[in-house]
């Protein structure tokens, strides 16, 4: 018998993000002449993939997905189906054998799919200060980075816009400040998934009132970014100062 298999996936063009699930499609055809028994489709899942369902039996210590059907005929055809959801980003071939009783040596098929990175980063900011703050206080705003997954995060863009109640004064190893802009910033050049970056800035607050500062992180897998922000309340601050005088000259009166 001369078995042929084609095997397809359902992301348009082959290509897609990490964390998603991806349809593989199994077409296997007899084309005869004679009809096949005890035919075998066996899929060797990449260790990328974690197995989600199938229309076939999934064995999990070898990674593979098996169908067995007892006879396929001369000029039909059989279309398995396994679902898988993609770990990392990289370029994957996925193959799948088929064989019968008169076909020992198998077809061999495969297809690619391109599987773009993609992160979840979410930021936290928070004020160091539990009491009060006062006018011409100095506070230490700190910020934390979270890479969420699935995919590592690179270039990533800490930014953080000061408010013009909000004097620079410091921030930490790796931070820069840009007048003009008003701006700190911080480059990461990689934040692998599941990790976390901590930066800060130190301000002088100039006056009273609530302000809210705000900062924003995006990476070249995420450039729509996310944003964070902390709310801080000012007391004012005076300084009187008094003076008493009098009329009689040099203080002095009879």
């Amino acid at each position: 018998v001369n078995l042929t298999v084609v095997k397809s996936s359902n992301w348009t063009g082959g290509v897609g993000y990490a964390g998603s699930f991806v349809n593989f499609t199994i077409n296997v055809t007899n084309n005869g002449p004679s009809n096949a028994t005890n035919v075998n489709i066996t899929d060797l899942l990449d260790s990328g993939f974690i197995f989600n369902a199938t229309n076939g039996y999934y064995n999990r210590s070898a990674h593979k997905v098996v169908w067995n059907l007892t006879r396929l005929n001369n000029g039909s055809s059989y279309i398995g189906w396994v679902v898988v959801k993609v770990l990392a980003n990289g370029t994957f071939r996925n193959n799948v054998t088929v064989k019968s009783t008169e076909n020992t040596t198998g077809t061999i098929n495969g297809t690619d799919i391109t599987v773009k990175p993609v992160n979840n980063l979410t930021v936290i900011k928070y004020v160091n200060v539990t009491g009060d703050i006062w006018v011409n206080n100095l506070v230490n705003f700190t910020i934390n980075v979270t890479n969420n997954g699935p995919s590592n995060a690179t270039n990533v863009n800490i930014s953080d816009v000061l408010i013009p109640e909000f004097a620079f004064n410091a921030t930490s190893a790796g931070g820069s400040w840009n007048a003009t802009t008003r701006t700190v910033s911080w480059i990461i050049a990689s934040l692998n998934n599941g990790t976390t970056r901590s930066v800060w800035v130190v301000v002088r607050v100039l006056t009273n009132g609530t302000f809210r500062n705000t900062v924003a992180v995006k990476s070249a897998e995420n450039i729509t970014g996310t944003s964070n922000g902390t709310d801080v309340t000012v007391k004012p601050v005076v300084n009187l100062t008094v003076v008493k005088s009098s009329n009689w000259t040099g203080g002095v009166g009879y």
